[in-house]
């Protein structure tokens, strides 16, 4: 900063130059902070979708324990037949404003196995999350498209 003396009377500010560096440092600053930044609101999303899964594979427990298949029995009373139907999962976008996740369940045809599955939505920033889809089936197997994402 100049501070330099006209007629008696002092002059004081920055100079350009003095700007123009201070404008390139918070720049530089922000281009390292801002991907670590979006990288740590993704992980945070994930978690989200994460307890999601699990709400969703716990109310497919609990519908088993009632009902001995994880389907919908059809009018023959009967677990792994034609006329099952899978029930509605309580969550299937999280978050329920503006949801990054599209949550499904696969379930086999015999009724006694099921994958839960987190799709990232396409046209969000989780998009770009390379963890992809996350999955967790009735055995407690978690995974996701690489690994270190559970």
């Amino acid at each position: 900063m100049r501070n330099t003396r006209r007629a008696g009377s002092p002059i004081r500010g920055f100079t350009l130059v003095e700007l123009m560096i201070t404008v390139a440092i918070v720049a530089i600053l922000a281009s390292i902070a801002l991907p670590g930044y979006r990288n740590q609101i993704r992980k945070t999303h994930r978690a989200d979708a994460e307890g999601a899964i699990t709400q969703d594979a716990n109310f497919l427990e609990r519908y088993f324990t009632e009902n001995n298949c994880y389907k919908s029995k059809g009018a023959d009373n009967l677990c792994g037949t034609a006329d099952d139907a899978n029930p509605t999962l309580p969550i299937t976008d999280y978050p329920t404003t503006n949801p990054r996740y599209t949550l499904s369940a696969t379930i086999a045809t015999d009724g006694m196995s099921y994958t839960v599955q987190a799709a990232p939505k396409s046209g969000t920033d989780q998009a770009n999350d390379p963890c992809g889809t996350l999955s967790y089936t009735n055995a407690g197997v978690k995974s996701a498209s690489q690994a270190n994402c559970w």
